[in-house]
């Protein structure tokens, strides 16, 4: 490589800087049926990062629901019933806000998701 190349090659990454490409995810929270969790978004820390959507039934009138980046990887939801609260805890990374609704279909419930899904059901109930 001569110099004039290594110039070109140094404006090139100057004019066009490569960018980690991290996701966007729609973030915060709602404890009313019916209401959603709003319209904030947040960049992720990490391009390793998830959007996630957590909802747990808390009365006929109340539904706790979370949303956020999350470092648990899964594209899919989880349906768990825990301390007879009904549970849903749902991690993408298909795209910027893609945590606004169901991911895919129900799998299995990872550890690492239940606790998460506990901690819902606990700051529901407070």
């Amino acid at each position: 490589m001569n110099h004039q190349q290594i110039v070109i090659l140094c404006l090139v990454f100057v004019i066009f800087p490569i960018s980690e490409a991290v996701l966007k995810c729609y973030t915060g929270y709602s404890i009313m049926k019916g209401s959603t969790i709003g319209t904030e978004t947040k960049e992720c820390g990490k391009e390793t990062d998830y959007c996630y959507n957590g909802t747990a039934d808390i009365s006929s009138f109340s539904k706790f629901q979370k949303a956020g980046c999350n470092t648990f990887h899964a594209n899919k939801c989880f349906d768990q019933v825990v301390s007879g609260q009904a549970l849903t805890f749902c991690c993408c990374n298909t795209g910027d806000l893609c945590n606004g609704g169901a991911v895919t279909d129900s799998g299995s419930l990872f550890d690492r998701g239940l606790s998460v899904l506990k901690g819902l059901v606990s700051a529901g109930k407070k």
